[in-house]
């Protein structure tokens, strides 16, 4: 009998270990999804925003802002939506959704929400939900992805691409990651390439010790009406050009 109580807690033993490493390897999974390889989403309200864009006709549009939430949020009324008919209206699309990583953006233009569109001028913001897990390079190697793509399928378009904002204050680890991805990315301008043009307008955003204002980005990470507003003003000079 003793025998068969040790075997059966062996397998028992055995079964749990088994599940544990099992979890383990989902877990590290999750993390360690390429920042520049397109993955796609699946949650519900995803996936019916992007067929949405793909049934819509943007061909019109003089203006492409691609990007996570804070891009998203110019739809909202208590955020940007104010600042956006007043700066952009009709002549602009929207592509941002909350919670994108680069590789989740990367998917979404490599499937079909950037065709049949012909802007003046893309702007690209995007990164910061990628500086929790991913290295500088590895977010800017996403960043660089979507850039080929964006040149691949809008040839003509003039490319914007944003230093990631900042995020909390002036000692914020995650900010850390973020500028340093945006250093490399910032090193890519070449001046042969006119098509392309990093703008950093972070420091609007920053008080003289280094911190986000709290009215611009009241929890450190999202931008607020007047934040919009500081948003369109300061890159109103490169819609110009």
């Amino acid at each position: 009998m003793n025998k068969h109580l040790g075997f059966i807690n062996f397998c028992l033993l055995l079964g749990v270990t088994l599940l544990s490493l099992s979890a383990c390897r989902t877990d590290l999974s999750d993390k360690i999804e390429s920042a520049d390889v397109a993955v796609e989403k699946t949650e519900s309200w995803w996936q019916e925003r992007h067929s949405q864009i793909l049934n819509s006709d943007f061909s019109k549009a003089e203006i492409l802002f691609l990007g996570d939430s804070i891009t998203q949020k110019w739809e909202e009324p208590v955020f940007g939506f104010s600042i956006w008919q007043q700066y952009y209206g009709e002549n602009a699309v929207n592509l941002g959704f909350g919670g994108d990583k680069t590789q989740n953006l990367l998917w979404r233009i490599t499937n079909g929400e950037i065709d049949h569109m012909s802007p003046e001028v893309t702007i690209l913001l995007i990164g910061t939900n990628n500086a929790q897990d991913y290295s500088p390079e590895d977010i800017a190697k996403g960043i660089n992805a979507i850039v080929a793509v964006i040149k691949e399928k809008l040839p003509e378009t003039r490319l914007i691409v944003h230093r990631i904002f900042p995020r909390g204050d002036v000692n914020e680890p995650l900010r850390k990651v973020t500028d340093a991805a945006s250093e490399l990315i910032a090193q890519r301008t070449d001046v042969s390439d006119p098509d392309f043009t990093y703008v950093d307008i972070n420091g609007s955003f920053l008080d003289s010790e280094g911190n986000v204002f709290v009215e611009l980005m009241p929890d450190g990470v999202h931008l607020s009406t007047e934040g919009y507003a500081i948003w369109a003003n300061e890159i109103a000079y490169y819609l110009s050009l």
